[in-house]
């Protein structure tokens, strides 16, 4: 996500914030977990950049987050690196935000854009709870690599927000270890 070897040149953030390309519904979490490091650490401030970044999940609105704060010049460089990656329909969506606001002399920042996309990404409780069964479920031993397979039943965990019974659970992990 962040690009090595770009400095901050005198300014208060970074030249560039790679946004590691479009999300995938699967592996949003991961994705927008890597994303808000990487726009924190495209500040000298980081720490205070990622909660501002955290914002946009409290946000009610699209114009609830038109105010930056302290972040201008990292608000305005987010908006330019989404508009490096998001193409077809959801880009027009996102032209038209720009030209309503164009008309009333506001920019559209990339905490709006971002907030979008999370918006776009939302489901619903049922269809999120049927995808992270579904990626638990799924979680499979390669050969003998306990090590891999724990990291990735911890990880799908704690994306899970309502984990099946502990029984189900536990009958799911067995079947996996027999298979080493």
């Amino acid at each position: 996500f962040a690009e090595s070897g770009v400095g901050f040149s005198g300014k208060q953030v970074s030249e560039r914030i790679l946004l590691g390309g479009w999300p995938q519904i699967k592996g949003f979490r991961s994705w927008k977990i890597a994303f808000m490091k990487s726009v924190a650490t495209a500040s000298k401030r980081p720490d205070k950049a990622y909660e501002w970044i955290l914002l946009v999940e409290k946000a009610k609105s699209f114009d609830d987050l038109y105010t930056s704060g302290d972040f201008a010049e990292l608000d305005a460089l987010l908006s330019v690196e989404w508009d490096k990656i998001i193409t077809g329909e959801f880009k027009k969506k996102i032209q038209i935000k720009e030209i309503e606001y164009a008309k009333v002399g506001k920019m559209v920042k990339g905490r709006q854009i971002t907030w979008m996309v999370y918006q776009y990404f939302k489901t619903t409780d049922i269809d999120g709870a049927m995808l992270e069964w579904d990626e638990l479920i799924h979680i499979e031993m390669q050969g003998d690599n306990v090590q891999g397979f724990l990291n990735a039943w911890d990880s799908t965990c704690l994306n899970v927000n309502e984990l099946p019974d502990g029984h189900f659970l536990e009958a799911m992990f067995k079947k996996q270890l027999e298979k080493s």
